[in-house]
């Protein structure tokens, strides 16, 4: 007969335990939003030969950072925290480019004002490595679409190109400090691997837009710092 009380308080255990087990397991919703510095690495499209009749002319290869000397990313993301250890997501960034006064940009010409703009979007995933702490460090492996443009202006007329292309992929780390069991704050540092693709060119009415034939690898080095929202459902 002592097993009787027993079974009851193990059941009533469980029943009490169950709350605490459902809120471990509940799916949350993740808010963040980041601000860094980007400096660019690699090429916006390799060397090109063009051949006219017997005359052979090489067009050397351009450098990111001839086309922008550095950028301030505004990043989002939104995702959901399907477990404390994984998150998987997308994410949408706005970089304002600073363009350099060089012959490849043609803003180094007085009274021509120059910007630029580079934007990114995709999915990524983050793991968790201790999650439930006061500083819960991550690592994160993204994929996704960039096109970076420049815009030129002077005397009233305006012209305007861009590049795009998939980003391969995007590999971050970073850490949460926990201020509130819903708020996180803290550094991150992301590397992305991209190619440009296609071309266009837009002066006025007139809009041209190709495939770049003389393909080149670029990279965006990028630190910041990174807030993140959790609203559980």
């Amino acid at each position: 007969m002592r097993s009787i009380p027993l079974i009851g308080a193990a059941a009533a255990l469980l029943v009490a335990s169950m709350p605490a087990l459902a809120d471990r397991h509940r799916e949350v919703l993740e808010l963040g939003l980041r601000l860094g510095y980007s400096l660019p690495l690699g090429r916006v499209h390799g060397a090109e030969t063009m051949t006219n009749g017997v005359t052979t002319a090489t067009s050397p290869a351009e450098s990111l950072s001839d086309a922008a000397r550095s950028q301030i990313p505004i990043w989002a993301d939104i995702g959901l925290r399907a477990t404390p250890r994984l998150y998987v997501g997308g994410f949408f960034q706005y970089g304002i480019a600073f363009v350099p006064n060089n012959s490849t940009t043609g803003c180094r010409v007085g009274g021509v004002s120059c910007s630029g703009h580079d934007l990114m979007f995709g999915v990524d995933a983050h793991y968790h490595i201790m999650p439930g702490t006061t500083l819960d460090p991550w690592v994160g492996l993204g994929v996704g679409y960039e096109s970076f443009g420049t815009s030129q202006s002077a005397n009233g007329q305006s012209a305007s190109g861009s590049f795009s292309g998939f980003q391969f992929v995007n590999v971050q780390a970073g850490g949460d400090c926990m201020l509130t069991p819903n708020l996180g704050v803290g550094p991150f540092v992301a590397f992305s691997l991209g190619e440009f693709t296609s071309a266009s060119y837009d002066q006025g009415a007139t809009s041209t837009s190709s495939s770049v034939e003389y393909t080149g690898l670029h990279e965006w080095l990028t630190i910041g710092v990174r807030g993140a929202y959790d609203i559980v459902f």
